[in-house]
């Protein structure tokens, strides 16, 4: 019988570092998780329907790193860590519908069909 670690890895405190001992930089990780979301061409919103019943654009911290797992988008505990440092709440909750809008602009840009004048990049 297998004992649960009391204090899991997403929730230690540490400064997010990198194999090279590193500060880890949000622009960072959001820069690789783009790449891999590009690259596999993955659409992150349907893997948060299960999570998320009521829509409410909150999932806990478990549930947020086993969304990233079930996208199949690998990142280490120190790059977990720096993400749950920006969209996370304060009762432990993670804002997920935030960082999908800021993941999904790399494939478009939000209400582009509400400005007609909107210059594309």
């Amino acid at each position: 019988m297998t004992r649960k670690d009391p204090n899991p890895w997403f929730k230690q405190k540490a400064p997010p570092m990198n194999v090279y001992g590193q500060q880890t930089s949000i622009e960072e990780v959001e820069r690789k998780i783009k790449a891999q979301i590009v690259m596999k061409q993955i659409r992150l919103k349907e893997f948060v329907y299960d999570f998320d019943g009521l829509r409410k654009g909150t999932v806990s911290e478990p549930q947020f790193c086993r969304l990233l797992a079930l996208a199949t988008v690998s990142l280490s505990p120190a790059e977990y860590r720096c993400l749950l440092g920006k969209y996370q709440l304060e009762n432990s909750l993670v804002k997920y519908r935030e960082f999908i809008d800021e993941m999904d602009l790399i494939f478009t840009e939000k209400a582009i069909d509400k400005d007609p004048l909107f210059q594309v990049q």
